[in-house]
């Protein structure tokens, strides 16, 4: 499964039938790098942002709970 947009897949595949054929410019490199990286960056913050509704459970110390076994 891609996170990637439709339309950007298709530029993608275009992109590598340039690169393929040879004749990919470095505006279209620059194009590609400015996609790729905006798409990480908004995975990233999706991500963070997952992450911060999850609530960790406390971890209990191992030496309170020895100590409320043995009383």
């Amino acid at each position: 499964m891609s996170l990637q947009s439709p339309e950007l897949q298709a530029k993608l595949a275009q992109w590598k039938q340039a690169a393929a054929e040879g004749t990919l410019s470095r505006a279209d490199m620059k194009e590609i790098i400015l996609h790729l990286r905006k798409d990480r960056m908004a995975a990233q913050s999706a991500s963070d942002a997952s992450r911060r509704k999850k609530v960790k459970a406390e971890v209990p110390n191992a030496d309170d709970l020895l100590n409320e076994l043995l009383g």
